[in-house]
C-alpha cells in the first residue's frame, strides 16, 4: 500500500527535531509520498533549505490568509522569485480565505488570495486551496479566473460547495477530522466524492485523528483517515489507497515519480 500526504507542515516547529525520523516513520507506515506546505516567509525558507530535493517529498509555497495583514509587495516578488528559482515546486498554497478565525480583513485575504491565483496561472502550476467558512467568497473569486487544477484541502463544506469546486475541476481533499464522532455530515459529503477526485492528508502537525487524538499529528498517521474513507465508501482500503495516490500524482504531474 502506497499513500500520499497531499498536505503536511513538515517545516512547522513541531517538526524542528528529528524531521528525518519523522518521515523515515510515515514511510514504514505505507506514506511513501508528502507535500511539504510552505505556507509563511520563514517555512519557506526552511523548507527550501531543508526539504526541497528530498525523494518523493514535494514542496509547495505559499502565503496563509492568516497572515493577510502582514503580507508585503515585497514577500509577494519573494514568492515569484522562489518559483523561478526552484522549477520543482509543485504547487501554489496554501492560500485561500479563513472567515473562522478572522486574524485578517476580508478584504486584504481576497487581495492575497487572487494573487496567489494569478502566479498558480503564470507557472502552470495546480494551487492548494484553504477555506474555512469562506464558501460563497472563495466560489466568487474562482469565478473570476480560468484555473481549474488544484486542491480544496481539508474539506469542511457542503456537498452543494464540494460539487461546485468538482465542476470546475478541482479535487477534494480530506484531513483527520473526517474521523470525529461530531463529522457525521463531512462523511457523507465523503461518500459522494467520485473516487477520481479524492485525496486524503494529515495537515499536520494539527488534525490528528481520532485514534491518536492529542498527539503531534504526522504523516504516518495518514493511515487513519484512509481507513475511515473506506469504511465511509464500502470500499477496500488498499483501492482507496490506489486512488487517492494516483489521483495525487495526476495533480501534481508525477505520474512518472520514482519509487
Amino acid at each position: 500500500m502506497k499513500l500520499f500526504d497531499t498536505h503536511a507542515h513538515l517545516t512547522d516547529s513541531a517538526f524542528k527535531e528529528g524531521i528525518d525520523s519523522v518521515i523515515s516513520e510515515a514511510n514504514s507506515n505505507g506514506v511513501k509520498y508528502m507535500i511539504n506546505i510552505c505556507c509563511d516567509i520563514e517555512s519557506i525558507e526552511s523548507g527550501l533549505k531543508t526539504v526541497y530535493g528530498k525523494k518523493n517529498i514535494l514542496t509547495a509555497i505559499g502565503l496563509h490568509p492568516n497572515y493577510a495583514d502582514e503580507i508585503k509587495e515585497k514577500d509577494i516578488k519573494y514568492l515569484r522569485e522562489c518559483l523561478e528559482e526552484y522549477p520543482n515546486i509543485a504547487a501554489v498554497g496554501e492560500t485561500g480565505l479563513d472567515y473562522y478565525r478572522n486574524t485578517s480583513s476580508k478584504k486584504l485575504q481576497k487581495e492575497l488570495f487572487c494573487k496567489h491565483i494569478e502566479l498558480a496561472l503564470e507557472f502552470n502550476l495546480p494551487i492548494i486551496i484553504h477555506n474555512r467558512e469562506a464558501h460563497k467568497d472563495v466560489l466568487d473569486i474562482l469565478k473570476d479566473y480560468s484555473i481549474s487544477r488544484g486542491v480544496i484541502h481539508c474539506f469542511s463544506g457542503t456537498l452543494e460547495f464540494a460539487q461546485t469546486c468538482l465542476n470546475r475541476g478541482f479535487y477534494i481533499s480530506f484531513a483527520g477530522n473526517l474521523t470525529y464522532p461530531n463529522a457525521p455530515e463531512l462523511r457523507q459529503v465523503a461518500k459522494e466524492i467520485p473516487n477520481d477526485r479524492i485525496l486524503i492528508e494529515t495537515d499536520c502537525p494539527y488534525l490528528a485523528p481520532q485514534a491518536v487524538r492529542g498527539k503531534r499529528n504526522q504523516p504516518g498517521f495518514l493511515k487513519y483517515t484512509l481507513l475511515e474513507l473506506a469504511r465511509v465508501k464500502g470500499l477496500d482500503a488498499e483501492e482507496v489507497a490506489c486512488h487517492t495516490t494516483e489521483n495525487a500524482k495526476r495533480l501534481f504531474g508525477l505520474i512518472d515519480i520514482g519509487e
